[in-house]
């Protein structure tokens, strides 16, 4: 402000009567004597119900401010409304203070106010403050939401070429809600972002052999493979552009470590970095009904399941009241069967709730026996309880809670976020994952190694972890735990289970790298530990068999040398 032309200055406040209204005009008045001494401030108080009308008053003196400052979007609106009926030239520049998604208009700057992060850093002061320090304690919020939002003009190059990005990625709400946020980046950059959007498996094979797909700049890769490749075929992050190791400082350092670093090296970025939950239909472990019911039937609660045989128990009571197509009566949990790789998830997740870990203190991969083969019998049997979808991705199974056919379901949040978009949302409850060892999912975007935009990826990087893109783009039903994110008001109103899920990510496990130096394959491995369990259902090998089958594949085809 103290930057642009004119000598008055207009600050439209709030009632004078309120605290707030004046010390909002006068530390203003204070801090643009300080920087522009020669800016002359007016200023007009009005309530709400007054504003329309004393909007007027500043285009009826003799000399009309050049600028104008407003402490809310509703009184700027009135001014557009005054200038326009009540004087004959254009309105001025009006800077106002508003919510969390302003309007993006020519000659209007918006200055997002996150209220909700006030509250929660003012209540947590007093929370910690003795009660003598009532009096004295005064709390400096730094208001996180620093954008200036305003509309701006198109780049237009002089290069007569197409510039250009192309993206190597998969089907997901966060590449969804990328595509529809690159019309901006071209609009800020000149730059096009090609997005080649292809399956899960079709993406790991194009990165196995990318010497012969030269063509793409920038890579989404699944977390579970990032080590794996990152060495091989990925520009560190400091080598692109000028260096972009500072945007990790936007997460947490746990974040960091496990969709960033690989051998202490930064190769990436976290994209749509996430970890499992369990939603349930709150409505359903609400109902009087339903609780009374399952009390007669176990001689327990109906609670949100904290352990795996609570989970079973609590499926197995749903599904035996099941009745297709009615929305109070849904099956109680789902399986998906299409993948190894998703079968071995779902065995993994209750493996690890017990304790095991695939990747042993002698820095081996295996599966544990007995453990192995008794949460292996577990999850057998939940099969007959499960509603048991055969498709190749986890989307199947989300659709399903959407539509109010399951009661419960535990899917990564970077692939429900969409739900939040459908009518169910009011009917949804979260919690942490039975056990309460959640896998890590979702990926990093890293930069291809014979890539040669070095310069045009720093720009599209910068472009996309800045706080205000990541806003949007979890508004639109993709996902981020860019520190950022938990100081929305309307994301965290949108989907109230981003905050746990942070927590989550940050005590998650995804056991994609070996300590001793070695490369772990871990997709590799999620695919044999998959086709044994498969051999098990098809009734080809005995429990036992298989986890023998599975520990010899481990340890011949899954490691590799740096």
């Amino acid at each position: 402000m103290a930057q642009t032309a004119g000598k008055v200055v207009g600050i439209f406040g709030d009632n004078q009567d309120e605290l707030n209204s004046q010390v909002f005009a006068n530390q203003l008045q204070i801090r643009l004597s300080q920087t522009t001494p020669d800016k002359k401030c007016v200023i007009l108080s009005a309530s709400d119900e007054e504003s329309y009308k004393i909007a007027f008053d500043f285009f009826s003196m003799e000399q009309v401010p050049d600028i104008f400052v407003t402490q809310d979007i509703e009184k700027a609106r009135y001014l557009t409304q005054a200038s326009y009926f009540g004087s004959s030239s254009d309105c001025p520049i009006i800077f106002a203070l508003s919510d969390n998604i302003p309007p993006v208009i020519k000659g209007l700057y918006c200055f997002p106010m996150n209220y909700a992060q006030l509250g929660l850093e003012v209540a947590e002061a007093l929370l910690i403050a003795e009660p003598h320090e009532y009096k004295n304690n005064n709390v400096s919020v730094a208001n996180r939401s620093s954008y200036l939002y305003t509309a701006t003009p198109a780049v237009m190059s002089d290069d007569k070429s197409q510039i250009s990005l192309n993206l190597l990625t998969l089907p997901s709400p966060s590449t969804t809600a990328l595509k529809k946020l690159l019309p901006h980046f071209y609009r800020q950059t000149g730059i096009k972002v090609n997005l080649a959007i292809h399956p899960y498996d079709e993406v790991y094979q194009i990165l196995s052999q990318l010497h012969l797909h030269p063509y793409y700049d920038l890579l989404r890769i699944d977390m579970a493979c990032f080590p794996w490749f990152a060495e091989r075929i990925l520009r560190p992050l400091d080598k692109i552009g000028d260096g972009l190791t500072d945007l990790l400082s936007h997460f947490s350092l746990p974040t960091q470590q496990k969709f960033g670093l690989v051998n202490d090296v930064a190769y990436a970025m976290p994209f749509d970095a996430s970890a499992q939950l369990l939603f349930y239909r709150k409505d359903l472990f609400e109902d009087t009904i339903l609780k009374r019911m399952y009390y007669e039937k176990t001689g327990n609660e109906l609670t949100v399941p904290t352990t795996f045989e609570e989970y079973d128990n609590v499926t197995q009571f749903f599904t035996e009241l099941h009745q297709a197509g009615q929305a109070h009566c849904p099956m109680g949990a789902s399986t998906t069967l299409g993948s190894a790789g998703l079968i071995a998830t779902e065995y993994l997740l209750r493996y690890y709730a017990k304790g095991g870990r695939l990747i042993g203190s002698d820095n081996i991969p295996r599966l544990a026996m007995p453990l192995a083969a008794e949460v292996l019998a577990d999850y057998l049997h939940q099969l007959s309880i499960t509603e048991n979808i055969n498709h190749k991705w986890w989307s199947g199974s989300v659709r399903q809670f959407e539509q109010g056919h399951l009661a419960m379901l535990i899917s990564y949040m970077n692939l429900f976020n969409d739900v939040a978009h459908s009518d169910i949302l009011p009917k949804i409850g979260f919690a942490p994952v039975p056990g309460g060892v959640p896998q890590l999912g979702g990926g990093v975007l890293g930069v291809s190694r014979y890539s040669r935009k070095s310069s045009y990826a720093e720009l599209f990087y910068r472009w996309l972890y800045s706080p205000v893109v990541m806003d949007h783009l979890i508004l639109l039903g993709g996902n981020s735990n860019h520190e950022n994110f938990s100081h929305n008001q309307e994301i965290s109103h949108r989907y109230p289970w981003m905050t746990l899920a942070y927590q989550e990510i940050n005590q998650g496990i995804r056991e994609s790298s070996v300590p001793n130096g070695k490369l772990f394959n871990l997709r590799q491995a999620e695919i044999i530990i998959g086709q044994g369990i498969t051999n098990v259902i098809n009734h080809i090998m005995t429990i036992e068999e298989t986890i023998d089958y599975i520990n010899q594949r481990l340890l011949i085809d899954t490691q590799g040398e740096r």
